[in-house]
């Protein structure tokens, strides 16, 4: 993984509770499994695009598809953009029924 032997994972949602849910999920699946990891959270496209400019590098990105602004899809091509140390994973969240799915 990255810098320092731990894996760096980008959040990328604009819901703050399901931003932390997730957080959280993976903070307990990553410790069970003793991965070193620093999970960072964004709430726009935007925002994770502009720390990915400034030198910050992710080995995994998880964008919700329906973010305000740039979308989880267009966040994700500009982050393939971004240059050859762009994350590995790319991969984006759909909402569950407690966003108003099914």
């Amino acid at each position: 993984g990255g810098k320092n032997g731990m894996l760096q994972i980008a959040i990328c949602e604009d819901l703050e509770e399901e931003a932390n849910g997730l957080s959280a999920s993976l903070e307990a699946l990553l410790d069970k499994r003793q991965l070193p990891h620093v999970i960072s959270l964004f709430s726009s496209g935007e925002e994770l695009i502009a720390a990915l400019e400034g030198g910050l590098q992710f080995d995994l990105c998880l964008l919700d598809i329906y973010l305000a602004g740039l979308n989880g899809v267009d966040a994700a091509r500009r982050v393939k953009g971004t240059g050859p140390q762009h994350p590995g994973g790319l991969y984006h969240l759909q909402p569950g029924i407690r966003r108003g799915g099914l």
